[in-house]
């Protein structure tokens, strides 16, 4: 039997509870997800709609430490996991890019 409280990952994850911003392909709608346990591998995101895995999202965060940049990333949605209580979709993604932006 495996021991399903195991960790699988090989990279540590940087615990971040904060909003990101977001937009699906090629659409110009911007979107707020929150974004959770950003890695340089991956993240897990809350968005308010229910997308297929392999869809890849635009992403940016704002960070103020150690000064303010903004974050750009592409994320694919590897997996969905169950909605939480405030009824949003939740998915383990992989992080495609990374940029730092002045």
């Amino acid at each position: 039997m495996i021991d399903s409280s195991l960790e699988r990952r090989v990279k540590d994850r940087i615990k971040i509870d904060g909003r990101m911003t977001y937009r699906k392909g090629d659409s110009d709608e911007i979107l707020e997800a929150e974004l959770e346990d950003l890695s340089n591998r991956g993240a897990r995101i809350w968005i308010q709609e229910e997308l297929a895995t392999g869809s890849q999202l635009h992403c940016w965060v704002d960070s103020e430490e150690p000064e303010q940049t903004e974050i750009e990333f592409i994320l694919t949605l590897l997996h969905q996991l169950p909605a939480n209580k405030e009824s949003v979709y939740g998915y383990g993604c992989e992080l495609e890019a990374i940029s730092l932006l002045d």
